[in-house]
């Protein structure tokens, strides 16, 4: 299997505009290469780590499991490695759905940068165990996609960044092509 491209980790999803200020304001800087955040003043800023009631509950429910082969100290190994969630408006994405702008995932605020034999040394035991246990978090559907240096938790369970970033992500996160869990449909 072909290693994925770069665009593949930073894909393209849609958010709603947030209004005729940030129009203005990127059509201002267009010319210069820049691109505009704006942050509504009303909402405050998110933790650092956002983890949901329902990663919790999952984790209560497998903690056995996860607590026999080191997998739940590795999980959280990962979830303090994320970095806050950034994304920018992508002026060459095919033409966005009425009232929505599309953006492309720069920083990933659910995939940790860290292999696994750093990963290792940095816990203080075997890589065969860390490939255990990270095995276990595949099988358990805590990590959804991973690659080369990098492992990225389902975005429902733990991010880092905005919250609409964090929906938008959700509906186009891709599951690995060989996650153990990933339903395949054969039409032969």
């Amino acid at each position: 299997m072909p290693r994925p491209e770069r665009s593949d980790l930073r894909p393209i999803f849609y958010m709603r505009d947030t209004g005729e200020a940030k129009r203005r304001a990127q059509e201002a800087v267009r010319n210069d290469g820049l691109n505009v955040s704006v942050y509504d003043p009303n909402n405050r800023m998110p933790e650092h780590v956002r983890m949901t009631r329902q990663l919790l509950a999952k984790i209560e429910e497998d903690g056995a499991t996860l607590a026999n082969n080191s997998a739940l100290r590795i999980l959280i190994a990962l979830i303090r490695r994320f970095q806050f969630a950034v994304a920018e408006l992508d002026h060459a994405a095919p033409e966005p759905p009425e009232g929505n702008s599309a953006y492309r995932l720069r920083v990933c605020g659910c995939r940790a940068e860290i292999g696994q034999e750093e990963l290792a040394r940095e816990l203080g035991i075997s890589s065969n165990t860390v490939g255990r246990a990270i095995k276990t978090l595949k099988e358990l559907d805590y990590i959804y996609n991973w690659g080369h240096g990098w492992y990225e938790i389902d975005a429902d369970f733990a991010w880092c960044g905005p919250e609409n970033i964090r929906q938008a992500y959700t509906m186009t996160q891709a599951m690995h092509p060989k996650h153990p869990n990933r339903l395949v449909v054969s039409l032969s």
